[in-house]
């Protein structure tokens, strides 16, 4: 396992972000889990930030908990802290979604924690790179204007011909991004190694 040196002047609040993004069942958070592993394996520190797109609020920790219970009745963030982990409770105030931006949650991520990577799963209407998970033709569409794409991963072989015959034929400017299929591990895991070995925010 060879250790990352960080750049002459590199800092750690150069943390490159990469989003995650694609529909329900697409395999965002297994990819998101092999993302992680590799970025651990490279001696580096990785965070991760995910939407809760399923309706609702995300699932609380358990009932019983003295922070569960403080945040139930009523405080507006409950932390407890023990033995080198934190964890937070806490609410957007006034259910003001606009204060509950990716950009604010990166701040935070990257003020508290300092990571090289932070891995987002959804947001995808942010302008940060992507890798964006295509499970038809029909996605590929509805989802080839996402900005800042980076790399595409489709659900099998045939369907990648699919989506780079529909980009030649549809895109009005050249786009570069790479196609793979999603049991071509070897090669997404070498384009991820690579643009995160790069500088910050640096296309392929």
């Amino acid at each position: 396992m060879r250790k990352i040196r960080k750049r002459a002047g590199e800092r750690k609040n150069h943390t490159k972000i990469l989003q995650i993004v694609g529909y329900k069942n697409s395999g965002k958070t297994t990819l998101l889990q092999s993302l992680m592993t590799s970025t651990i394996d490279l001696s580096m520190q990785v965070a991760t930030i995910k939407h809760h797109g399923h309706g609702g609020t995300p699932e609380p920790p358990p009932a019983n908990t003295d922070s569960a219970r403080f945040f139930e009745a009523g405080a507006v963030s409950s932390m407890v802290t023990g033995g080198g982990i934190t964890l937070i409770q806490q609410r957007t105030p006034g259910e003001d979604e606009r204060l509950n931006t990716l950009d604010r949650h990166i701040k935070w991520t990257t003020t508290h924690s300092q990571p090289d990577l932070i891995l987002v799963e959804g947001f995808k209407s942010e302008a940060y790179p992507k890798i964006v998970l295509i499970r038809s033709l029909e996605d590929w569409i509805s989802l080839q204007h996402l900005s800042s794409i980076m790399l595409v991963i489709a659900i099998e072989h045939d369907l990648t011909a699919e989506i780079a015959e529909h980009h030649r034929a549809t895109s009005i400017q050249s786009s570069n991004f790479t196609i793979y299929n999603r049991d071509q591990h070897h090669d997404i895991t070498s384009w991820f190694t690579r643009w995160l070995k790069g500088a910050a925010y640096e296309s392929l």
